[in-house]
C-alpha cells in the first residue's frame, strides 16, 4: 500500500490525480466537519486552473458554496488537503454577513473567520492523511 506522508509532491501529478484526491479529502471533510444547512445550494468542490495569483490555492464562493481548489498551484500533498479543509471550514461560517466586516476591521490576517480556518487545518490534517492512508489501494 502507498503510504503518504506530510511532504508528499504532487508537483507531476496529472488534473485527474489531484482532482481524484481533491474529491477524498472533500468527502471526508462532508462526513466529518459537518454541513451548513442554511445554503440553498448544496455544498460542491471545483478543481480548476487559476492563471492570475500563484500564491492562490483555493477559494470558498458564498454564492455559489462551493469550494474551490487552484490545482496548478498546488504542488504538495499537505497543501492539498489543508487547502480544502480551509475552504471547507469557510463553508461553515457566516461569510455573507460576517467575513468582509471583519476583514476590514481586522484585516486578512487577523480576521476571526480566517483564524478558525487555519485552526481547522491544524485540527484536521493528521486525520485525513491517516484517512488516505487507511483507504488507499496499492
Amino acid at each position: 500500500m502507498k503510504k503518504y506522508i506530510q511532504k508528499t509532491s504532487i508537483s507531476n501529478w496529472s488534473y485527474s490525480q489531484k482532482n481524484a484526491m481533491a474529491q477524498r479529502v472533500f468527502r471526508w471533510c462532508k462526513k466529518n466537519m459537518g454541513i451548513n444547512r442554511r445554503y440553498k445550494l448544496q455544498i460542491a468542490l471545483s478543481v480548476r486552473k487559476n492563471y492570475f495569483e500563484p500564491e492562490s490555492y483555493g477559494a470558498f464562493d458564498a454564492e455559489l458554496n462551493e469550494v474551490i481548489l487552484y490545482y496548478n498551484n498546488v504542488k504538495s500533498l499537505k497543501l492539498l488537503i489543508t487547502t480544502i479543509i480551509h475552504e471547507y471550514q469557510h463553508s461553515l461560517q457566516p461569510i455573507k454577513t460576517k467575513y468582509y466586516a471583519y476583514s476590514k476591521k481586522y484585516g486578512y490576517w487577523k480576521n476571526p473567520l480566517e483564524i478558525d480556518a487555519r485552526n481547522a487545518e491544524k485540527k484536521y490534517f493528521k486525520e485525513v492523511l491517516a484517512y488516505l492512508n487507511k483507504t488507499t489501494k496499492k
